[in-house]
């Protein structure tokens, strides 16, 4: 883990999946959003199983085009697992926490995204807080041996984030 230093991510993201399995976050409300033939997934707090039967459900088994994943959980590693993000097609994510209640994002999910979903494709990491969670994610070598860029609110704004929809 990165514990001051830059995180390992071939390490994180082979962590075993540990499902959560929270009665509130099961009662949580995550929708596929469609506009103008762009596609937005909110996680919700959803389980990660049952996001994913509902993707298959869709897709019939295939990975779900999506041109934004706003990030189960803020991010918690239980909620962003292995199974789910696979059924993803996706390069932009969008992590919604200030990280001060859990911590979150885990950088198990992070690194999770970075490996898993939509492999070899360049990826953009939206955070709407600068937070030790989400600083560690902008090192410029780690940026660049695995292919994504971050973005962060303008100074000042920490909470705010325009996310554009090209």
């Amino acid at each position: 883990e990165a514990f001051g230093g830059v995180p390992d991510v071939e390490a994180l993201a082979a962590r075993a999946d540990k499902p959560d399995r929270a009665v509130p976050n099961g009662t949580s409300i995550a929708f596929l959003a469609e506009w103008r033939g762009r596609r937005v997934l909110f996680g919700a707090d959803a389980h990660p199983d049952l996001l994913a039967a509902a993707i298959e459900r869709l897709t019939g088994g295939g990975r779900l085009r999506v041109d934004l994943f706003k990030v189960a959980h803020h991010g918690s590693a239980a909620n962003v697992t292995t199974g789910l993000l696979e059924l993803l097609d996706c390069e932009r994510f969008a992590f919604s926490t200030d990280g001060s209640k859990h911590a979150h994002p885990d950088a198990e999910a992070v690194a999770k995204i970075l490996r898993i979903c939509s492999p070899g494709q360049p990826k953009t990491l939206y955070f709407n807080y600068r937070q030790p969670g989400t600083t560690i994610w902008a090192e410029p070598a780690l940026m660049a041996r695995y292919g994504y860029r971050c973005i962060f609110p303008d100074d000042g704004r920490d909470g705010w984030l325009r996310i554009p929809m090209p």
